[in-house]
Parts: C-alpha cells; sequence; structure tokens
C-alpha cells in the first residue's frame, strides 16, 4: 500500500485520462460472504464496487519476526463513486 500511497501523492490527486501513466486510480471489488447450509460452498452476500480508488491515508505499522502473528493496520481511501449488488 506504502508504495502506491506515494506514487499517488506524488502524481496528485488530480482527475487524469484512463490511459494516462501518471492516473493511480484503481476500481475496488469487496465480497462480503456468506454461509449456507452444510455441504454447500460459501456464497457471495453482497457486493461493493468502489470506482477511481486511490489511498489517502495509511496507518503506522509495527514490524516484528512474528511469522505467527497476523498484521492489520488502517487505510483509507477517496473514491468517486460507488454501488452496491447482492449475491443470492
Amino acid at each position: 500500500m506504502r508504495p502506491w500511497l506515494i506514487a499517488a501523492a506524488h502524481a496528485g490527486y488530480v482527475a487524469r485520462p484512463p490511459g494516462d501513466a501518471l492516473n493511480m486510480k484503481c476500481n475496488i471489488t469487496i465480497l462480503q460472504l456468506t454461509r449456507t447450509a452444510p455441504g454447500f460452498p460459501i456464497a457471495e452476500r453482497k457486493i461493493w464496487h468502489f470506482y477511481n480508488c486511490v489511498p489517502l491515508n495509511l496507518a503506522t505499522r509495527n514490524l516484528s519476526y512474528d511469522a505467527e502473528a497476523v498484521e492489520t493496520y488502517d487505510v483509507s481511501f477517496i473514491y468517486d463513486q460507488y454501488g452496491v449488488a447482492t449475491g443470492i
């Protein structure tokens, strides 16, 4: 995330044509999954589509050598528009 944030900050958060090399925006799709009956696969419950996203802020991270820990950190995005669809 950090290289994307640095590149976007360097290029500026301005509108650019889709083919421009300095256009750092992309589309992001997030799937919310749900459990179904036993023996059936997991199904898509909701699908969020965010258009022309770019990271705005990234939380700091503490690095360690613990291979068992899953590291999470907060990222703020800006986007032009979004849409929500239902999967089932």
